[in-house]
């Protein structure tokens, strides 16, 4: 496996969306699995999502953001997670771009641009990061962020 999509929800509308394009992504099924942690304290509607083979519904009860992307996390087979919440999207080739990216750079850590829009879909700004380096710092400063990948091995070297 070589990657891990969490996507912590507590419900919102977005999430169909959310995990619509995590799917849309240029990975195949033995490639990626989506790890929905529901935290709403409530079951998730029925979506056709649902359905597909690569995505794992787990329930937790109202732990918060946090603790509901460490346990997604705790679950995953991938080398690689990508955490995106459930009112964020991934543009088409995302995954696969920021795959490229880490196994050139053999990098722990990538990121990329993201574009900020409104609840609408209204284009609002576009952000590009230009940090390299050592960026855990910056990274535990700003939190992990939905725009990235990080080596899982890296992600519990805390532990």
């Amino acid at each position: 496996m070589i990657c891990s999509t969490i996507i912590p929800t507590i419900g919102r509308s977005t999430l169909q969306r959310a995990v619509c394009s995590v799917l849309d992504q240029e990975l195949g099924s033995e490639e990626h699995e989506v790890i929905v942690v529901n935290d709403s304290g409530a079951p998730l509607p029925p979506a056709a999502w649902c359905d597909d083979p690569r995505v794992r519904i787990v329930t937790t009860n109202r732990c918060e953001r946090s603790a509901a992307r460490n346990v997604g996390a705790a679950l995953a087979h991938g080398t690689y997670l990508c955490f995106v919440d459930d009112d964020d999207y991934l543009l088409p080739g995302a995954l696969w771009a920021l795959l490229h990216a880490a196994r050139a750079g053999s990098c722990n850590r990538t990121y990329g641009g993201l574009r900020c829009v409104d609840d609408e879909g209204r284009f609002v700004r576009e952000v590009y990061p230009a940090v390299e380096g050592n960026i855990m710092a910056l990274l535990l400063a700003a939190g992990l962020g939905a725009f990235g990948l990080v080596r899982r091995r890296a992600a519990f070297m805390f532990r």
